[in-house]
């Protein structure tokens, strides 16, 4: 049973056909338990994708699936891969659309992708490998993306782990309340019409404290 309070881990794997994943969390034992599973089937160019994508696309996928497990989580999501290319996406270089469509989304979340043998990835493995290639689920620091002077968007990469997060925040709300003045950034014509994630997601990009 999927319990708000204890960590998350997420465990993903991508083949030539088709992507799988897992979701779960341990007992006090430190048993992994499973919550959920997710395969989907790959049709059309995303069978053409170089590998270091699909394990990119099995990863956004999956945080899609498990959206409503994975956002507001209390701790830190791990993700394990055993696709050692998608520490591609940590050296310094420009996104194609796709994958920046990918790191966009996947800003919305805090995570870390740590990378696991195959033999130690046997569930997402096997799901990925399973000869149907259904889609659907079962029951059951830091990355930065910036902008640079000429507006190509980068990846900046972590001394030790892969992951996301948002530019260190260190200015202060101004003014005496500070719920005013997030609600008057929130109403700000130039920002369009946004949510709360994505007012809180803009205030963190501006570098305020919140």
């Amino acid at each position: 049973m999927f319990d708000p309070e204890k960590e998350i881990e997420l465990e993903t794997d991508s083949s030539d056909f088709a992507l799988g994943g897992q979701i779960g969390q341990r007992d006090d034992q430190g048993k992994l338990h499973p919550i959920a599973f997710y395969s989907h089937k790959l049709h059309g160019a995303e069978l053409n994708y170089p590998i270091y994508d699909k394990e990119f696309l099995a990863i956004v996928n999956c945080f899609k699936e498990f959206r409503h497990y994975l956002m507001g989580s209390k701790h830190q999501v791990k993700v394990y891969t055993d696709h050692q290319n998608i520490s591609y996406f940590a050296t310094t270089h420009e996104l194609n659309r796709r994958q920046l469509r990918y790191a966009e989304y996947l800003c919305e979340f805090d995570f870390v992708i740590i990378h696991r043998k195959g033999s130690e990835n046997g569930r997402a493995d096997a799901i990925s490998r399973r000869p149907d290639y259904d889609t659907g689920t079962t029951k059951a620091k830091e990355q930065v993306l910036e902008k640079n002077d000429k507006g190509e968007y980068r990846f900046t990469q972590q001394m030790e782990t892969l992951g996301w997060m948002q530019p260190a925040a260190n200015k202060e709300i101004p003014g005496d309340d500070p719920k005013e003045f997030i609600r008057e950034f929130h109403a700000h014509p130039l920002h369009g019409h946004q949510g709360v994630t994505k007012t809180y997601k803009r205030l963190l990009q501006q570098g305020y404290k919140v």
